[in-house]
């Protein structure tokens, strides 16, 4: 999904109900795609869009 949002300025915001599991992801995408991801942290039946960053 990196390769194909990148080219267009594309941002991937996956949503983690685990704080701990969050932050390994975090550090995980440190490894050259931080600037792509965007880990949203809390149940995903409560994200609301406005949580999520840039255009739907």
């Amino acid at each position: 999904m990196v390769l194909v949002a990148q080219p267009f300025g594309g941002v991937i915001s996956p949503i983690e109900y685990d704080a701990n599991v969050a932050e390994q992801a975090n550090i995980n995408f440190r490894a050259g795609v931080s600037e792509i991801i965007d880990v949203i942290v809390g149940d995903a039946r409560d994200v609301r869009y406005t949580q999520v960053n840039g255009e739907i």
